[in-house]
């Protein structure tokens, strides 16, 4: 009987075995190289420089937003993004568990255009306010 059980048993690992690598050959994944004037991760901080403030920076199109949390004192607590008429559009309360040095994105795509004012939270009860200009 025990014999039996593990044959068995090592016929499902194989099996899981087998699946996994089959589902990970087939997936669908698309490469997509980034344009120059992107962001370079690489050199990021090699760039820093008084005259690029990157604390608040969006990408290429305007449908992303990229925050230092590192460049504007550490830890978060809380994002909120409001429209120019107080509403709020975003609202993130679970920033703590994010590093010190994280560079945090807010997807864009779906708002309009107009202002919009980013409000972060830190532990010091101090509120970071930044305007950004959808187009």
């Amino acid at each position: 009987m025990k014999a039996v059980t593990c044959i068995t048993f090592i016929f499902l690992l194989c099996q899981c075995a087998i699946g996994q690598n089959q589902t990970a050959s087939t997936s669908d994944i698309t490469v997509v190289s980034t344009p120059s004037t992107d962001i370079d991760w690489a050199n990021f901080e090699n760039e820093l420089t008084d005259d690029n403030d990157w604390t608040f920076h969006t990408n290429q199109t305007g449908k992303l937003l990229y925050i230092d949390f590192e460049s504007l004192g550490g830890k978060m607590n809380r994002l909120v993004l409001k429209s120019s008429e107080k509403d709020v559009v975003i609202e993130d309360n679970h920033l703590f568990d994010l590093p010190i040095n994280t560079i945090y994105e807010v997807n864009l795509e779906k708002l309009k255009r107009g202002s919009y004012f980013v409000e972060l939270y830190t532990y010091n009860n101090k509120i970071i306010r930044e305007e950004i200009t959808i187009k």
